[in-house]
């Protein structure tokens, strides 16, 4: 029930982001949590918080950020802000992305 509450949070919230950068129409998806932005990779089934890798770890199951975006795709993308970048943009991003991670 908890993680029910926080997906239909995340939904409400807008808090689904896809970074596009363009024109290559790469993409580098987020999270907006809490306390901290969590990068996903759909096709990986991976997410950089903690939960992930503890349930994985143990339960061999995703975490409730995963979850929140395939809902939103099934819902055709209704609850995503998609943010444009240049693909110049792209390298400068991702040390970003980085850097915030071992912050």
């Amino acid at each position: 029930m908890y993680e029910l509450n926080k997906i239909n949070l995340i939904l409400t919230e807008n808090r689904i982001k896809v970074h596009v950068f363009n024109p290559s129409k790469r993409k580098i998806w987020c999270v907006v949590g809490e306390q901290n932005e969590y990068w996903l990779d759909q096709s990986l089934n991976f997410c950089s918080c903690k939960g992930y890798y503890f349930t994985r770890l143990n339960q061999k199951m995703s975490c409730y950020h995963l979850k929140s975006v395939e809902i939103a795709y099934k819902n055709k993308n209704k609850n995503i802000d998609i943010v444009e970048f240049t693909d110049e943009e792209y390298d400068g991003f991702l040390l970003s992305v980085i850097y915030n991670l071992y912050d």
